[in-house]
């Protein structure tokens, strides 16, 4: 199967609606979703602003800062999500 239409499949897996919101499901791979992207950016940031602070890290070291920071970005964005749909 074609790299493209695996992608197309999972971007229409994720935008699944109900007519009264978004579903548990979507709302977890949406945040998923949301907080890969930001895990790069974190990574590449504990690479370059700790060391500004005196903090001497590997790249070992900034990928676990990375993945408690992640773990926590993407439960409270779920929950955050599953507020707003309530209202």
């Amino acid at each position: 199967m074609a790299a493209s239409l695996r992608v197309r499949r999972l971007l229409g897996w994720m935008m699944t609606f109900r007519s009264n919101g978004q579903t548990r499901t979507g709302a977890f791979v949406e945040a998923w979703a949301n907080v890969a992207i930001g895990y790069g950016i974190n990574l590449a940031a504990n690479l370059a602003v700790l060391p500004m602070f005196g903090f001497n890290v590997t790249i070992v070291d900034a990928a676990g800062i990375g993945l408690i920071f992640t773990v926590i970005s993407v439960a409270r964005s779920y929950f955050v999500r599953r507020i707003f749909n309530r209202a």
